[in-house]
Parts: C-alpha cells; structure tokens; sequence
C-alpha cells in the first residue's frame, strides 16, 4: 500500500488542562501535531449506507504505518476532521461541521 498522502494528528498530550496552584496557572492538554504518511481513501456510499450514517458528511478512512493511540483530531488539507472509529492501524474520520 502506498503512503504518499500526509495528515497532521492533534493529540491531547497529558490530558485535562487543570489549576496548578503552586505555579498558578493551568497545565496540561497541551495539543500535539504530528505530519504523518498515511493511505487516504473514501468511505464509500455503499458502507455509511450498511452503518446507517448521514450521508451529508465527509467521511474518510484514513490507513497508518504505525499505530496511534488518543487522537483527538485529524487535519486533511488544513480541513478539521474528528475520529469516529481508531482501529490497530486505521481512523475512521468525519468532517466537522461549523454550524
């Protein structure tokens, strides 16, 4: 499988933010970006359809080297997707709609 596609995974490095009283100030949730290659491709119709998803969304599946664990976000082309489904290798993401 050819990896030519990049994405930027957003992890949440140490959690929930929270007040640090002898610093005084908050700490952690700090935001980690990494580029990454990966195989883009499509989800399809005929899968949302079997899923029973909305079919107004962007869905996409998105296939790693390597395993990733608590991503938060995915960046495609500088497009906000969340993630649906993390399987060993592969995201499962949707776009995220501005309302």
């Amino acid at each position: 499988m050819r990896y030519n596609d990049r994405v930027t995974l957003l992890i949440k490095a140490n959690g929930e933010p929270r007040y640090d009283p002898t610093l005084g100030k908050r700490v952690g949730g700090e935001v980690k970006k990494d580029v990454v290659p990966c195989n883009i491709s499509e989800q399809g119709i005929e899968l949302s359809n079997l899923l029973d998803e909305k079919l107004d969304l962007d869905r996409r599946i998105v296939r790693l080297r390597h395993s990733v664990k608590k991503v938060d976000r995915v960046l495609i082309k500088d497009k906000a997707y969340r993630v649906v489904t993390s399987r060993n290798k592969a995201l499962y993401v949707e776009e995220i709609v501005n309302d």
